[in-house]
């Protein structure tokens, strides 16, 4: 069985789930949905989720019906998102010299705003 520390508001600090690609700070493509089932278990409130450069178009924060989704597990499992790491960023930086990568990366901020003002991130 998982131990887990947590604090008086129902958070953790790391991953619910294996590694995904042998990383836990990466977005677990096939299985994230499986990380709300586990955090309602252990009675956590939140989840911070990850935006990867790798497989970003396969994570539901830029995925058509994406959000939705996130929406109805999140009301099926009382877990809510606070929170995204935008890691996507660290390998396509807005301040990149190159001009195709900054004018995608900012395509990328600005869907992943629109995405979590719809799904309550704060």
């Amino acid at each position: 069985m998982l131990n887990i520390l947590k604090n008086n508001l129902g958070v953790m600090q790391g991953r619910l789930l294996p590694k995904y690609r042998g990383s836990y700070q990466a977005h677990p493509v096939d299985y994230w949905r499986d990380e709300f089932e586990i955090a309602k278990k252990f009675e956590l409130d939140y989840i911070e989720f990850i935006l990867d450069y790798e497989d970003a178009f396969y994570n539901p924060l830029l995925k058509n019906g994406g959000p939705e989704e996130i929406l109805e597990i999140c009301e099926k499992t009382g877990v809510s998102i606070k929170t995204i790491c935008a890691d996507y960023f660290m390998d396509a930086p807005l301040h990149s010299e190159n001009k195709s990568v900054v004018s995608e990366s900012l395509n990328i901020l600005n869907k992943l705003l629109e995405t979590s003002k719809k799904i309550g991130v704060t």
